[in-house]
């Protein structure tokens, strides 16, 4: 098998799902972590050192959400506001959850998104 190089640009760098927000569809589309770049990487990696699981928690936060909403806002992807304010805990957990299961899945075994 030859080897096949994947590019930031190529779309199986990307996680991408259509979602109803706010009684509409909205695409949210965001790089898998691999393919974040360095600066926005970087970036994140302070924010998750400077708040950590139990502080967010003691704080009456929920880290999953905290960092959802973080990621998204750094990366400044179409319609971010909708994605930090418009979904309740449970539909970010859901997005967080999976962009971080295939940012971990080799990309040739990579499931189609729901809109493939």
């Amino acid at each position: 098998m030859a080897f096949k190089f994947v590019s930031a640009s190529d779309d199986r760098s990307r996680f991408t799902d259509d979602i109803p927000v706010q009684g509409e569809t909205l695409t949210f589309s965001v790089p898998l972590m691999p393919f974040v770049a360095k600066d926005k990487f970087a970036e994140f990696h302070k924010w998750v050192v400077k708040n950590p699981d139990q502080k967010l928690i003691d704080a009456g936060k929920r880290p999953i959400e905290e960092a959802f909403d973080y990621m998204v806002t750094l990366l400044d992807i179409d319609d971010a506001d909708k994605f930090t304010s418009g979904l309740v805990y449970g539909e970010k957990a859901q997005l967080w959850e999976e962009w971080m299961r295939l940012s971990d899945m080799p990309l040739g075994e990579s499931t189609g998104s729901a809109t493939s």
